[in-house]
């Protein structure tokens, strides 16, 4: 596709050069399922025991899980709870918001993501995680929900890159290997490490983009959750 968009640079005008660009944008920007929006799965019941009326937020056949017990599960403002799913399109989990007043659930995340280490700020409505493996370097990415719940809201989505900043690139020869955490002051992040294997190898995408209960136990020989 790039290589043909420059060809075509050569021969058109540039009014057309302008249009052509935009629709390549915009289809682009259409082809991704960050935004995406789930019709509610919310329902509530009674405990038989305690008589205390219970609402179940995802209630459908996929595999959903949540972020690891020590971390912060809501949004900052207390209106979304982050969760991780294998419910997107493609194969591995992402991460999702699920309001917890509608019900509404929207997808985060898409690629290669490490849902193993998602963190959600606690100052800012921020999420960071780890997107890499299969080969490539491992990036930390800080997601800003404000303006995509925003725009997946009026259903006028941009680009993923849109909403996202790279805080840094791990080197080459260095992975994620769990126990990922964001300080509380959102200043700091403390990162487990470890060496990927001459030639790259299973450690060096071991768990990337999965969630545990997808698949078998991670590179250390147990499940991460």
């Amino acid at each position: 596709m790039t290589a043909s968009f420059h060809m075509a640079t050569k021969t058109l005008a540039a009014g057309r050069i302008f249009v052509w660009a935009s629709i390549l944008l915009a289809s682009s920007a259409m082809a991704s399922d960050v935004g995406k929006r789930f019709p509610p799965e919310m329902r509530t019941f009674v405990d038989a025991k305690t008589g205390v009326t219970v609402a179940a937020l995802t209630t459908g056949t996929f595999n959903d899980a949540k972020i690891y017990q020590t971390h912060p599960q809501w949004t900052s403002d207390g209106q979304y709870v982050i969760f991780r799913s294998n419910r997107a399109a493609g194969r591995g989990s992402q991460a999702f918001a699920v309001n917890e007043i509608t019900g509404d659930i929207i997808q985060l995340t898409e690629g290669a993501t490490n849902t193993r280490s998602l963190n959600v700020a606690r100052k800012s409505n921020k999420l960071y995680f780890f997107r890499g493996g299969m080969g490539m370097a491992a990036q930390l990415i800080e997601l800003n929900l404000d303006p995509l719940v925003a725009d997946s809201q009026a259903g006028k989505m941009k680009g993923p890159a849109s909403y996202e900043r790279a805080v840094g690139t791990m080197p080459a020869d260095l992975r994620e290997s769990g126990g990922f955490t964001l300080d509380a002051d959102e200043k700091s992040a403390y990162i487990g490490v470890g060496k990927v294997p001459p030639g790259g190898g299973r450690g060096a995408s071991a768990g990337l983009g999965r969630n545990p209960q997808d698949g078998p136990p991670d590179g250390r020989g147990h499940r991460s959750d």
